[in-house]
């Protein structure tokens, strides 16, 4: 690419052009925003060392560890065969008796269709369950990916760390921001630990909620571009004069008046 503005070319203006800088980017986008809960003062964490990340890597993975066990067993346990339904009765487990076999066949069919309609409407609750749960924490993802925080990941260990399963998952299904939520939350480690400790999961929710609405957004905006642009050259008469001013302290020997001017010039963000 050609220089946008070589030293050796001779101005050819003889002022000072400002240049507005361009509509789209005269507003200055977030750079990144504060969360945290109303009355706490809260700050992303500088960039961590390399051994406190290596903890955290290894306090993350058995963690992790432990909630894919934990997994594993509410699977099993939700997967487990129902009671097995009573033998089909045959004509000679009723003793031959025509009468009490139509009997008992009557009461084994009522008995499966009972049972069949029970295991239908729990794998229809499921299913719904499931798909509730699919939309509430991919909506969580978006959110996440949208905040404008360095350190969420850490945020997020602080409180999936603590809070249990089932904590966790009241949370993505009842809080409108999620996200923005659960990074406040990891930021202050005393509303984990207060939340932490309701096993009582009625309360649990009633104690989110509330403090759902203490949580604070602030965005923290980037400075204005300039309107001049840097580096344009200096207009030729400001070129001319300060020729002329060379020329007269080459013949006094006296530098201070032109390298001034000079400094004037470039503080203004012009090349002289």
């Amino acid at each position: 690419m050609l220089d946008e503005n070589p030293e050796d070319v001779e101005p050819i203006v003889d002022e000072i052009v400002e240049v507005e800088a361009p509509a789209d980017v005269v507003e200055a986008e977030a750079e990144e925003v504060i969360i945290g809960f109303d009355g706490e003062t809260v700050e992303a964490e500088d960039e961590p060392t390399p051994l406190i990340k290596q903890l955290r890597a290894e306090i993350k993975a058995k963690a992790k560890r432990a909630r894919e066990l934990e997994a594993k067993v509410a699977e099993y346990e939700a997967t487990k065969a129902p009671a097995p339904l009573a033998e089909k009765p045959t004509i000679e487990s009723c003793g031959f008796d025509d009468g009490a076999y139509e009997k008992a066949l009557e009461t084994w069919f009522e008995g499966k269709a009972q049972r069949d309609a029970e295991a239908k409407k729990a794998a229809d609750a499921e299913t719904a369950r499931q798909a509730e749960w699919t939309a509430k924490y991919t909506g969580y993802e978006e959110q996440k990916a949208a905040l404008k925080v360095r350190d969420f990941d850490e945020a997020e260990d602080a409180v999936r760390n603590v809070l249990s399963r089932e904590q966790q998952a009241i949370i993505v299904r009842n809080i409108e921001k999620p996200a923005s939520f659960v990074y406040a939350l990891g930021k202050s480690p005393a509303k984990v630990a207060e939340l932490a400790a309701m096993k009582d999961l009625d309360k649990f929710t009633a104690a989110v909620v509330r403090l759902e609405g203490k949580v604070t957004v602030t965005e923290r905006k980037a400075p204005p571009p300039e309107t001049r642009l840097p580096g344009s050259s200096v207009g030729m008469g400001a070129a001319k004069n300060l020729e002329a001013m060379k020329a007269k302290a080459q013949q006094s020997g006296d530098y201070t008046a032109y390298f001034a001017e000079k400094r004037k010039i470039e503080a203004a963000g012009q090349k002289a």
